[in-house]
């Protein structure tokens, strides 16, 4: 595979980060301005997810900056000025934080909007929902407890200076990616349950797949981002683990913010029946004048 280069990694970020604003910039106009309804829980946490992920991206600027962030380096062996290996050493040991965080506030804005929308009576796909809720939340606290367990900073030497050893730090990506990809997949296939359930035609259905199927994309994402760190360890290079790990968390905010769009796809037909009884109200007040108002402030 290619080494991604420093630029494509920083452009990639920021591009996906632009649209995911843009998305969550639609989701709210949509509902405060064209539904008129408040605001959810949901809403408020793909709104953290973004911020999350900028600060995700901001600690990408700060690691190129210390000169570890090139295609040249590996995640276990950076060729940098040893000068700065205290400081590059807290700054990618920080930078998992963001990573984790918008990945499962990603998850749990998806969850709390399904539990906006599914009816409580359908009891069994409820238990379900909220199976995969604590699981998701205990995955978190999983991942974070072994990050700071398995991985803290520790000193070492210029070939093997990381925040913990080659095994260790293997370990603590793949429990912590397992946890993830498991809740993603269990995320994803959960909406099937009720779908099937719907009396719906099969354009409305086919929209509802394909607005939820987008977690496909961002369950692909984090595959090939262990594929990349499976097949290329230990010589993992920096770059292209940073844009694997950019892409997973960016679509998956695409994907935890797509569903709650998909009333635009009737904005045409919400504006022509809002025309159409605006039109109604008018001939209305035309055909009874006597409930129009005056200039004096009295009806005629």
């Amino acid at each position: 595979m290619r080494v991604a280069s420093t630029a494509t990694v920083l452009a990639v970020e920021w591009v996906l980060l632009g649209l995911c604003l843009a998305l969550i910039v639609a989701r709210l106009h949509l509902r405060l301005f064209l539904q008129h309804k408040q605001l959810i829980l949901s809403d408020y946490l793909i709104c953290l997810a973004w911020l999350s992920g900028t600060w995700q991206a901001a600690a990408d600027i700060a690691v190129m900056r210390l000169g570890f962030l090139k295609a040249s380096t590996t995640w276990f062996d950076p060729q940098t000025d040893t000068n700065n290996l205290s400081s590059i050493q807290k700054v990618v040991f920080m930078a998992w934080i963001p990573l984790l965080l918008t990945q499962y506030l990603n998850k749990f804005a998806l969850l709390t909007f399904l539990f906006n929308i599914i009816p409580t009576q359908i009891r069994s796909f409820y238990l379900l929902l909220w199976t995969v809720t604590i699981f998701s939340g205990l995955s978190y606290i999983a991942s974070i407890l072994t990050l700071f367990l398995i991985c803290v900073p520790i000193r070492g030497n210029r070939s093997n200076f990381w925040f913990c050893g080659i095994q260790k730090q293997l370990n603590f990506f793949t429990i912590t990616w397992v946890l993830h990809f498991a809740s993603d997949i269990m995320i994803f296939i959960l909406p099937l349950f009720i779908f099937r359930t719907l009396h719906l035609d099969w354009k409305k259905k086919l929209g509802l797949y394909a607005t939820f199927g987008f977690g496909l994309v961002s369950i692909s994402a984090a595959l090939v981002r262990f594929i990349v760190v499976f097949q290329t360890f230990p010589s993992v290079h920096t770059t292209t683990l940073e844009l694997w790990c950019a892409i997973d968390s960016y679509v998956g905010t695409m994907a935890a913010c797509l569903p709650s769009l998909r009333p635009y796809l009737n904005l045409e037909n919400f504006t022509t029946r809002q025309v159409h009884n605006a039109r109604n109200a008018v001939i209305g007040s035309c055909s009874h004048p006597s409930s129009m108002p005056i200039p004096g402030g009295n009806s005629v």
